[in-house]
Formats: structure tokens, sequence, C-alpha cells
């Protein structure tokens, strides 16, 4: 059973690549790959106990192989979601429809 996260237990995550990943040696993992990790990882936290230590909801951003922007939000519960444009926390609807009424992208893709 995983013993309770520290504060550190992602950092390092996004500084190496997994070590179990397929392209290791040739190329960089995928935004989409790192952002199935840390959720896997969020949700094996979050299977014993049905707590879930930690907490908040994060935003992961970067470019794709092609150049285009990607961004994807990882909860808690381990689930993650591609988004073209995304806000966390308080009060995000307001902005959320501003940048989509001035047509900045939103939905999953």
């Amino acid at each position: 059973s995983p013993s309770a996260p520290s504060p550190v237990t992602l950092r390092p995550i996004t500084r190496h690549p997994p070590p179990h990943h397929p392209h290791q040696c040739e190329d960089a993992p995928s935004l989409e790959y790192i952002a199935r990790f840390i959720a896997r990882t969020q949700q094996r936290y979050t299977q014993r106990g049905g707590v879930r230590p930690f907490g908040v909801s994060s935003i992961l951003a970067g470019f794709g192989k092609d150049g285009q922007p990607q961004i994807y939000q990882i909860d808690p519960s381990g689930n993650y979601f591609a988004w073209k444009a995304n806000a966390i926390g308080g009060g995000h609807l307001q902005p959320m429809k501003e940048v989509l009424a001035e047509g900045g992208g939103g939905g999953s893709g």
C-alpha cells in the first residue's frame, strides 16, 4: 500500500522522464504521456482509503512535436483532460467565458 506522499513526490516527474518510458533513449516523452503519468501517480494514492492527499488540480502546459501549444488539467482523482484554454480556482468561470466569447478556444482537443 502506498505511503502518504510528501510535497515533493511529483516534482521529479517533470524533470526526468519516467523510467519506463518506451522512448527513453530516443525521444522526449509527450506532454500527454507526462500528464497521464502524473494522473496515475495521484490516482494510486487515492485508491487506498478514498483520500486525496494531493488535494489540488494542476495545469500542465507545453508544446507538442508539431510545435502547437498543449494544456492538460490533472485532477487529484487521477483524471486528466486536454484543453485549448483552461483556468482553475475560485471564480475561474467568468474569465473562461470571456476567452471563449473572444474565440480563444475551449473544450477538449
